[in-house]
C-alpha cells in the first residue's frame, strides 16, 4: 500500500505543471497568432489595394461585368479583414453593404 502511494504521489509529481512554464507557453502560442493575423490581414490589404487599383482601368472598358465582378471581390476582401479585425475587439465602422462572407479574396481575381 505504501509503494501503490509513493507511486501515485510520483504521477501527480509528473503531471503537475509549473504555472510560470505554462504562462510562458500562452504568451508565446498567442504571439505566434497575433503574428499570423498580422499577416494575413497585410495580405488582405495588398489584395484589396490590387483590387481598387485595377478598377481604373477596368472602368474604361466597355463591357462592365468585370469591373463588378472585381468591385464583388474588393467587397469581400474588406469584409472579410473587418470580421477579422472583430474577433480580435477591433472597433469598426458600421458597412451597409451587402454580406459576401461566402465569397473568396483571392490572388487569381483581377
Amino acid at each position: 500500500m505504501l509503494k501503490s502511494s509513493l507511486e501515485k504521489l510520483t504521477l501527480v509529481g509528473v503531471i503537475t505543471v509549473d504555472p510560470k512554464v505554462q504562462a510562458q507557453e500562452l504568451t508565446q502560442s498567442v504571439g505566434e497568432e497575433i503574428t499570423r493575423m498580422i499577416a494575413n490581414q497585410k495580405n488582405l490589404e495588398r489584395r484589396f489595394e490590387e483590387l481598387v487599383s485595377a478598377q481604373h482601368v477596368l472602368r474604361t472598358l466597355p463591357n462592365k461585368s468585370k469591373l463588378r465582378d472585381n468591385q464583388v471581390r474588393a467587397r469581400a476582401c474588406r469584409m472579410h479583414g473587418q470580421k477579422r479585425c472583430a474577433q480580435w475587439g477591433v472597433a469598426l465602422m458600421h458597412d451597409s453593404a451587402p454580406r459576401t462572407d461566402s465569397l473568396v479574396c483571392d490572388a487569381r481575381a483581377g
